[in-house]
Order: structure tokens, then C-alpha cells, then sequence
């Protein structure tokens, strides 16, 4: 099973304390469709009325190393505006 590209953990010792890790590897690189996940998760973590803080780390060398160059050219100007 793949692991997901954001992971969401709350510490026991701190219940208010949400911990968003980017796991994009090798470098984090984000996308358009990663960019959605944050906003949606993030959206949800902002309805929680138990949620007092969010941290935002990532796993490996680096936070994140911009946008994926790969991905950017699928992009073209109506893709932009309309998903």
C-alpha cells in the first residue's frame, strides 16, 4: 500500500496539536492536485473545534522543494482556471 502524500497525525500527549507531514519524495515537489489535498484537508482541520494548532513538516532531506517541473507542463491556460 502506498503511503499517502499528506499525512495527518495528532500526538496523545497533545490532542489540540494537528501534524501535517508533506510525503511527496524524493524532494516534496508539489502539484496542482497536491495543492487541492492541502486546502481540503486543511479546510476540515478548520471545522475541528478540538483543533488548536497545525504543524506543517515533511519527511525526507527537504521541506519542499517548489513545484513539480514535471507536472507543470501538462498544464495549459484553461487547466489553470478550471479543474
Amino acid at each position: 500500500m502506498e503511503e499517502p502524500e499528506l499525512i495527518i497525525t495528532r500526538p496523545a500527549e497533545h490532542p489540540g496539536v494537528v501534524v501535517a507531514t508533506i510525503n511527496r519524495p524524493p524532494v516534496n515537489a508539489t502539484t496542482t492536485e497536491f495543492f487541492q489535498t492541502m486546502l481540503d484537508v486543511f479546510q476540515a482541520i478548520g471545522k475541528d473545534p478540538k483543533a488548536r494548532c497545525v504543524i506543517l513538516t515533511a519527511q525526507g532531506r527537504l521541506f519542499c522543494a517548489g513545484a513539480d517541473v514535471k507536472k507543470l507542463n501538462d498544464r495549459t491556460t484553461e487547466s489553470a482556471f478550471f479543474r
